[in-house]
């Protein structure tokens, strides 16, 4: 197999524990991806490094075979934690001294700590590579010690069965029922034991020579992993001395970014300035616009309010005209009725009396088709064929009207042609249907 060729923590690169599922890599790397990705770390010259050795990590721990063999060299990696993010300084105002680049001579150094650093990788690498190879080996002797431990754990259970079932043949329990073992039998298990003591011998020796390889791969891996150390930490001090020239190095480099990031900040201030200021003066127009369109439609509600106001009042003043026009058409009624009802009755107390008379006499009267009708006759068919529409006499007050049945407090009025009485709201309801009693 072979060996997995990193010396990254990257279990620190994603912020994680060694033992995190699944769902928390991802989680840690989408969060870490947004935060690292070199579009929003401008200043950053190691921004498209970091982020690439981000997916790296993700790539390795995310797939499960990759985190396996991650995970059997991870010992063997110096642990780092993940360095926090210096906070930006604040911003100086622009000068008008250009940036000075860096030296040759700080870049010189720069290259040489960078090959230093390469030379130890791949240093470290080989190491970390051979020493992959004596792990495997320790684990393929780990696998042969256990196979025959295995082995030997067999034959001793067979020789113990063996005995077991010797001793039971020997016992009265195998004399009473006369149960002898056969020649062929006793020589198979005769055989079987001698290949069981051979196979036992084997084994054993297998098993000393496993130990003792097992000892001189554990001292060869001590070796590697102490040599391993020594190149990390010499390789930590000359990170750190690499670091610090960089860091020189990038403050230079930002010094004229961050001039060159205040003069973009001012020229967007003032434009942005510029901008609101127009946008303020659109948004008063707006308004204005606005103050004008709600006062003519003010005007217009107004207006609309006074011509509704002024149809009522011609309204009203029609309906009154009406009321008053109607009111003389009913005195006008009123007075042609009431002559109609003395001529009525004058003629019928001239055929009362002429009746009289003619009962006096012992005379029948004769009934004609253009004889006044007895007031009896009247007075049954009147009911059913009256209109109501003659005069109506008040009578008692506060009395129950008998056509809705509801106590009445005005005054009850009678048909003086039918004899029928009502309230005055049931008074005009007869007169405008034509109906009699209810």
């Amino acid at each position: 197999m072979a060996p997995v060729q990193v010396t990254d923590d990257y279990y620190a690169v994603l912020e994680i524990n060694q033992d995190a599922k699944i769902d928390v890599i991802k989680a840690n790397y989408k969060r870490l991806a947004r935060a690292r990705h070199p579009d929003k770390n401008p200043g950053n010259p190691n921004a498209t490094a970091e982020f690439q050795l981000l997916q790296a990590a993700y790539s390795t721990l995310n797939d499960e075979a990759q985190r396996s063999d991650y995970d059997r060299y991870y010992r063997y990696i110096p642990k780092t934690k993940p360095q926090p993010r210096p906070t930006p300084a604040p911003q100086k105002p622009p000068s008008s001294t250009p940036p000075q680049p860096p030296s040759s001579t700080d870049l010189a150094e720069i290259e040489a700590l960078k090959t230093l650093a390469s030379t130890l990788d791949k240093s470290i690498f080989d190491l970390q590579g051979k020493k992959a190879q004596e792990d495997s080996l320790r684990i393929d002797t780990m696998r042969a010690l256990t196979k025959c431990a295995a082995a030997l754990e067999r034959m001793r259970l067979e020789a113990l069965k063996d005995a077991q079932e010797e001793a039971a043949r020997s016992g009265w329990f195998a004399y009473i029922y006369a149960t002898a073992e056969t020649e062929e039998r006793k020589e198979a298990r005769q055989r079987r034991a001698t290949e069981r003591n051979t196979g036992k011998m084997v084994r054993e020796a297998e098993e000393k020579k496993l130990r003792v390889r097992m000892e001189g791969i554990q001292a060869r891996i001590s070796g590697f992993e102490e040599r391993i150390a020594q190149m990390r930490k010499q390789k930590r001090e000359e990170e750190i001395r690499k670091r610090e020239a960089e860091r020189e190095e990038i403050m230079k480099r930002n010094e004229a970014r961050k001039r060159e990031e205040a003069r973009r900040e001012d020229r967007k201030k003032r434009e942005e300035e510029e901008h609101g200021e127009r946008w303020r003066r659109y948004y008063e127009e707006i308004c204005r616009q606005e103050e004008e369109k709600e006062k003519c439609r003010a005007e217009g509600v107004r207006r609309e309010a006074e011509k509704k106001r002024a149809e009522e009042v011609r309204r009203e003043m029609e309906m009154r005209d009406l009321k008053i026009q109607q009111a003389i058409l009913e005195a006008d009624r009123l007075r042609r009725e009431a002559a109609e009802e003395s001529a009525r009755k004058a003629a019928e107390e001239s055929a009362r009396k002429a009746a009289e008379e003619s009962a006096a006499k012992g005379a029948e009267p004769r009934e004609t088709n253009g004889a006044p009708r007895q007031p009896a006759e009247r007075s049954r068919e009147s009911n059913q064929d009256c209109e109501h529409k003659g005069w109506w006499e008040k009578e008692a007050d506060c009395q129950v009207c008998p056509q809705c049945h509801r106590y009445n407090k005005w005054a009850t009025f009678r048909c003086r042609d039918c004899d029928v009485r009502a309230c005055p709201k049931c008074r005009d309801v007869l007169r405008g249907s034509g109906t009699g009693d209810s």
